[in-house]
């Protein structure tokens, strides 16, 4: 009875081991397990590795037997400090650390979740977030360059709005789908109205027209938007 349950204790510790064994060749993941070499005051010098994946040998370019037993400045030679300040910590503390750095070693972004497995040891697991940060970056990039846009924009609103004051001009603008219109304030001016009177369609806006210069604004108009073109019309009587 003893020597079967022992016998089934080890085939089940032997399952268990070879799926371990599976997952850590398999993961995309990078994995590095590192001792930590000490100097005479105890303090981390030079960290050993003890073990790593494939998929970490990939990042660096090193195949697995010859990281095996190194240490990481025998192998990265220039490895950012911050890396080194991250394993420290977690080994004083014991508490885990998620750092995400760009490594120029690797030539790319790196997501570590760094802890401590037993006492003068870390292990570190990796994911490559370069598409990510890179993404990150684009779209803060255009986020400034539409923020820098919009405030040129309104420069430029008070400047004309300025501008047809003094000119005595008017403006306004058509939505092509909805046939919304809105109007500056130098327009409201022209025609004699309090700026918040405004008109909702474009239609309306000939009712501002005199009868006899309608149909001939309607088709400047018309053509302008078919063309995709400015047009100029003489000044036509207007029914303020």
């Amino acid at each position: 009875m003893d020597r079967g349950i022992e016998s089934n204790a080890t085939e089940q510790a032997s399952a268990l081991e070879a799926r371990y064994r599976a997952l850590f060749e398999q993961m995309v993941d990078g994995y590095i397990l590192l001792e930590a070499l000490t100097d005479e005051t105890g303090q981390p010098r030079d960290y050993r590795f003890l073990e790593v994946n494939p998929a970490f040998a990939r990042y660096s370019g090193f195949p697995r037997e010859a990281i095996i037993g190194r240490t990481v400045s025998e192998l990265f030679t220039d490895t950012e400090p911050e890396w080194a300040e991250a394993y420290n910590e977690v080994l004083r503390t014991g508490q885990g650390r998620r750092v995400v750095r760009y490594t120029a070693v690797h030539g790319r972004y790196l997501e570590a979740t760094v802890y401590r497995p037993a006492p003068g040891q870390v292990a570190v697991l990796f994911t490559d977030v370069t598409e990510r940060k890179l993404a990150e970056s684009e779209r803060n990039r255009l986020t400034r360059e539409l923020a820098a846009t919009v405030a040129q924009l309104r420069r430029r609103t008070m400047h004309m709005a300025r501008a047809e004051t003094l000119a005595r001009l008017g403006r306004w603008e058509a939505d092509l789908r909805t046939e919304r219109v809105v109007w500056s304030e130098g327009l409201s001016q022209l025609l004699g109205f309090p700026a918040e009177v405004q008109v909702r369609h474009a239609g309306d806006l000939y009712q501002f027209v005199h009868p006899d210069d309608r149909a001939d604004v309607a088709r400047a108009v018309a053509a302008a938007m078919e063309e995709s073109s400015p047009y100029y019309r003489a000044p036509t009587a207007c029914r303020c």
